[in-house]
């Protein structure tokens, strides 16, 4: 999702966040449905890595490296559910901070943060082809 979109907006996501675990970023959505979107784009971007040519044939052909593309942010994206109770404090409390002015908002960052670490650990890192370690 990117802020040029026609999805970036409050009516198609209550936040979204970037977490760095390890050497890795993910980039997180929260959508009012309670369902949590984790991209990891170093995955993404080691797939790639892997085909020099493939973003090349893709521009060519009508073949499968067009389809690996139109696909590749969900190949790489992992779905968690918010608990009930957080999601109530993300849509009534965060979001509206969120959607407001929270460029030095650190207490709204640090209570999402404390909210999703945990969705992270217990429920995205074990669906990750190479899960994190926790040190």
């Amino acid at each position: 999702m990117s802020e040029q979109s026609d999805d970036f907006g409050p009516n198609s996501y209550l936040v979204g966040n970037t977490f760095v675990f390890g050497d890795r970023e993910f980039e997180v959505f929260v959508l009012h449905d309670g369902i949590s979107y984790w991209f990891d784009p170093l995955a993404k971007n080691e797939a790639l890595k892997s085909d020099p040519n493939l973003i090349i044939m893709a521009a060519i052909f009508d073949g499968p490296q067009r389809k690996f593309l139109s696909q590749i942010h969900g190949e790489w994206t992992v779905k968690a559910e918010i608990p009930e109770s957080d999601l109530c404090e993300i849509r009534e409390q965060l979001s509206p901070r969120y959607w407001g002015d929270c460029s030095q908002d650190f207490e709204m960052e640090k209570r999402l943060d404390a909210i999703l670490e945990p969705i992270f650990w217990n429920k995205v890192n074990p669906q990750l082809s190479v899960p994190i370690k926790r040190d």
